[in-house]
């Protein structure tokens, strides 16, 4: 599914109840149930649970800045650059440490110019 084409009308329902507990705790059940299990099982490696939900996250806070708030960058973006940017974000939580890999051959590469 294209950007332009996800649908939103379930986002705004569960947005404007999230205040109500109850609400909150059914909708948090629904997308841990429907969305951060299954793919959570299908990431390789440690902390699966934990980066199903910041696809999760990465998804409803995208979502929420460009269609609901409106960000000017966002909504005004390139569909298709929007896109590789975010299956870069993407690609980061699929394999298990890679940020942290690629943040520690940083710092290693500072301290050898550093020398």
């Amino acid at each position: 599914m294209a950007l332009e084409e996800q649908p939103g009308d379930g986002f705004l329902v569960m947005l404007r109840s999230i205040s109500n507990q109850r609400a909150a705790a059914i909708w948090r059940e629904k997308i841990e149930q429907t969305f951060e299990k299954p793919l959570a099982a299908l990431l390789p490696g440690t902390e699966a649970n934990e980066r199903a939900a910041l696809f999760q996250s990465l998804i409803a806070g995208f979502y929420l800045m460009r269609k609901v708030i409106g960000s000017t960058a966002l909504a005004r973006a390139d569909a298709a650059a929007l896109s590789r940017q975010l299956a870069a974000l993407f690609q980061v939580l699929v394999q298990p440490n890679l940020g942290a890999s690629r943040k520690l051959a940083r710092l290693s590469a500072k301290k050898k110019k550093a020398r």
